[in-house]
Formats: structure tokens, C-alpha cells, sequence
């Protein structure tokens, strides 16, 4: 099984998260691949058995590049695989980037594998965490356990 975990960061918050949701699908037996979407081109997701999008919000918006991501991969692509979503936001209740993107994915009769993964930050300090916590590290194990279960499965 191989994944591909791709990521947009604006201060490493999903940059941290993305690498320990790689992490744990390499415990999985995934072969994984995890990278900035800035390296990131729709060939890469040949062969993909499971995606994994992170994006910051940003005004309410997902990063333009995975928007771009999604547009450019050939539909047949996305459907052949696992999508799943993760980010991190203001705590302030409004939409969010993951929104956005399961409204893109949507739109083309997609939908993610599992509930996405949102963690809250901590206002007003948005300053890169590289320790994330008791809690939110269960819960990034127990999401990437999921999509794994998932991806295994199909």
C-alpha cells in the first residue's frame, strides 16, 4: 500500500502533524510519502492507494496549490484511491480550509475516507507547536489508524 501525505504550512503546524500522521501509516506497512505541497505534481499520486491533505485556513480558504492539486489529477486518479483531510484552524467556529476542500471534492462526487482530522490552535499563540499534546497526538494516531483500516480495506 502506498500513501502520500501532502501538506500546506504556513508556520509547521500541519507540517508537524503531517509527518506524524506518515508516521503512524508507516506502522501500517503503508510505504509513505510525505511532502510540502510545493513538491508536490498529480504525477506523484500515481499509483497513490491513499492521499492525505492538510491545509492551514487562511481567511476561510484551503491553500490554493491543493486546490490545484485536486483540478490537475486526472478524476480517475482520485477515484482509484482514499481521501483524507486534515488541518489546523482558528478556534473561532467559522468555516475552515478542510471545508472548503470536501466542498472541491464534492463537486466532483468525492467524498474523504473518514471525518477530518481538525485540530484547534491555540489563540492567539499560532507560533509553530512541536509538541502537540496528549490529546491531539491521540487523536492524529487515531485518525491515521483510521484511514489506514480504511485503506486496507478497499
Amino acid at each position: 500500500m502506498r500513501a502520500l501525505v501532502v501538506y500546506a504550512s504556513w508556520f509547521g503546524h500541519n507540517r508537524t502533524v503531517a509527518r506524524r500522521i506518515a508516521q503512524e501509516l508507516e506502522a501500517h506497512q503503508y510505504t509513505t510519502v510525505c511532502a510540502p505541497i510545493s513538491q508536490i505534481t498529480p504525477a506523484d499520486l500515481i499509483g497513490c492507494d491513499l492521499l492525505v491533505l492538510g491545509s492551514y485556513t487562511h481567511t476561510s480558504h484551503a491553500s490554493k496549490n491543493l486546490h490545484a492539486l485536486i483540478d490537475n489529477t486526472p478524476l480517475v486518479r482520485l477515484q482509484r484511491m482514499e481521501i483524507g483531510l486534515f488541518g489546523v484552524r482558528t478556534p473561532n467556529g467559522s468555516t475552515d480550509g478542510i471545508d472548503e476542500l470536501m466542498l472541491h471534492l464534492a463537486q466532483l462526487d468525492l467524498e474523504p475516507a473518514v471525518a477530518p482530522l481538525r485540530i484547534n490552535l491555540r489563540a492567539p499563540d499560532f507560533l509553530p507547536q512541536t509538541w502537540l499534546g496528549p490529546e491531539v497526538e491521540e487523536r492524529i494516531v487515531a485518525f491515521a489508524d483510521e484511514l489506514a483500516e480504511v485503506g486496507i480495506a478497499a
